[in-house]
């Protein structure tokens, strides 16, 4: 009797389902793409990306990967990367063109900050409600709202809280607006911005931004600030006079307004550059300890200052 064929064929059966591709369910399925791993730097060739559920469902080799029940896209010659972030922008007051832009160019999040517009609670929230709809091309959005500044303040139309009680008010104003964070400005006072952060506590909202300058930066990171943005107050950290310097900048406020503009930027400039020339690297260390110490992470952005938002 032959019987050679079936123990073959038996082989070969069993083997069937190990060779072929998993099927897995899949709104979107990326077949043929290089996928370029962010951490190594390696570039892998021909794999499929597939998509349920708006989260990444399976990534392999596309011999292997197969998606079922959804659109497939044949990305054959191209590349894909992570959506990237971009963690401090002002885009609200002109959502319309900067949002796709930022799609355009893979970055699917982003942290919006002070429009400086006098409505800008209601913009923010109109913007991201039209991101929700879909009735708006653009990122995922991290709502900041206005500023809370000082008085006078160095931001741009920001709400003002020139007391304990009034940074209360301000931290329960973008709360219940539903905003993602409060922002602090530069020129809080110490009692309103320490009130202000234990608000935030209280009501469960994180709070980034500047250090104000009445702030050492070691006491903002101890007292839950989130962010630090554009690496500002780090100066005053690694500052060996940083209390003379204070006092000096207190001065200068005071006087500031007297100045023709000119004069203004470059008051304010000779400050930070004699904060600079103070720097002690000892307390730059300690200060960068401290961070580390709370978590408080620093957004290194460039910064272009206006002669409005010199303080």
């Amino acid at each position: 009797m032959w019987r050679a064929p079936y123990p073959a064929l038996a082989l070969a059966a069993a083997m069937a389902p190990a060779c072929a591709p998993k099927t897995t369910p899949a709104d979107l399925a990326i077949e043929h793409v290089r996928v370029v791993d962010v951490r190594s730097g390696a570039v892998l060739p021909d794999q499929t990306v597939l998509v349920a559920n708006g989260r990444i469902a399976a990534v392999g080799p596309s011999p292997s990967v197969r998606g079922a029940g959804g659109r497939t896209i044949d990305a054959t010659g191209r590349y894909l990367v992570p959506g990237l972030w971009d963690a401090h922008v002002h885009s609200v007051e002109n959502a319309a063109w900067h949002l796709p832009l930022f799609v355009a160019h893979g970055i699917t999040a982003i942290r919006s900050f002070n429009p400086g517009t006098d409505d800008a609670i209601q913009l923010t929230q109109s913007v991201r409600d039209r991101l929700g709809r879909g009735d708006l091309l653009g990122p995922r959005m991290i709502a900041g709202g206005p500023s809370v500044d000082g008085s006078p303040p160095a931001a741009t139309k920001p709400i003002i809280a020139s007391s304990a009680d009034e940074a209360r008010r301000a931290v329960d104003t973008l709360a219940d607006a539903g905003m993602d964070l409060v922002k602090v400005y530069e020129l809080l006072s110490r009692d309103a911005y320490f009130a202000l952060m234990e608000r935030a506590r209280e009501r469960g909202i994180p709070v980034d931004g500047h250090v104000p300058f009445r702030v050492q930066p070691g006491e903002a990171a101890e007292a839950g600030q989130r962010t630090i943005e554009h690496l500002r107050g780090l100066e005053w950290g690694c500052a060996a006079d940083a209390r003379a310097q204070r006092a000096a900048l207190e001065r200068l406020i005071g006087r500031l307004d007297r100045l023709p503009m000119e004069e203004q930027v470059l008051a304010v400039a000779r400050s930070q550059r004699a904060l600079f020339d103070a720097r002690d690297e000892a307390l730059c260390a300690a200060t960068a300890a401290v961070y580390r110490r709370f978590g408080l992470a620093v957004t290194p952005t460039p910064e272009r200052m206006s002669a409005a938002e010199v303080p």
